[in-house]
């Protein structure tokens, strides 16, 4: 009688995400719904190896972390899955030239999203990783000087939704950096004695920490992988493909519950 393989756990950095093997998505105890949820909480970052899921496959997995986002529909979307945004090359099968700079999914929102799924269902044969990093690490590394402004400092997004700089997170009280460098209209301290002089420095030692070789994970992507981030807790970009090849992502978010502060 064939036995099944049991799951394995494997870290990615002591601190910052694991990649896990083992599971079938398709068919998820309560078990495994729990091991997943509490895995999250414990690395902010996981990589299944599993199987390319087929969008009805996706929502379904992803909803087991709760109720997921919808998108207005468009030509190169699902009409019959709008809980899945399509990334890709190819402009019919996706919107094109998003997230090419650190940021968390959904901060445009005043109340914004928790979690990322995020699916390929067509690789590139070279280029076209995903960057991700370790959002809370980059808050502990900060000088104390320079941590100490930075939670006085709030990003006002888009115009539309205001958040601090440095976040606690709803779950596990970890405190991180909370930033959309592509969306961010401008940042201010509620301490009127900050200037923008150390604002400034502030946000370039953020920038710096974030290319850190232990802080900073590169994902190339095999056949199947899904990878879930905790947006409270990990930043993340897209990178170019280096070649002709189609490169096309499925992401699927789970909606927030949480206004982003620091209690």
């Amino acid at each position: 009688m064939e036995t099944l393989s049991p799951i394995k756990k494997t870290p990615i950095y002591p601190h910052f995400g694991a990649t896990i093997e083992g599971i079938d998505v398709n068919n998820l105890s309560k078990e495994d719904i729990t091991y997943l949820r509490n895995s999250l909480n414990e690395h902010q970052l996981l990589i299944l190896k599993a199987h390319t899921l087929s969008p009805k496959e996706q929502v379904e997995f992803s909803s087991i972390f709760g109720a997921l986002e919808t998108f207005p529909y468009n030509a190169n979307q699902f009409e019959k899955h709008p809980e899945i945004f399509r990334l890709s090359t190819d402009k019919s099968k996706g919107y094109q030239n998003v997230g090419f700079y650190w940021h968390q999914d959904g901060s445009f929102n005043q109340i914004p999203t928790p979690i990322s799924i995020f699916h390929l269902t067509e690789i590139p044969k070279n280029g076209g990783e995903t960057l991700l990093a370790d959002a809370q690490k980059v808050y502990t590394m900060l000088p104390d000087e320079l941590k100490n402004i930075a939670e006085n400092l709030k990003t006002n997004v888009s115009n539309s939704a205001i958040h601090d700089l440095v976040i606690e997170h709803p779950m596990t009280k970890k405190k991180g950096i909370y930033l959309n460098y592509g969306l961010t209209q401008s940042i201010f301290s509620t301490d009127e004695h900050v200037t923008q002089l150390e604002i400034k420095a502030v946000i370039d030692k953020i920038t710096q920490y974030l290319e850190l070789p232990d802080v900073k994970y590169r994902h190339k992507w095999e056949e199947g992988d899904i990878v879930i981030a905790d947006n409270y807790a990990v930043f993340h970009q897209a990178t170019p493909t280096l070649n002709d090849s189609t490169r096309t992502l499925h992401r699927t978010t789970i909606k927030g519950e949480y206004e982003l502060n620091r209690s």
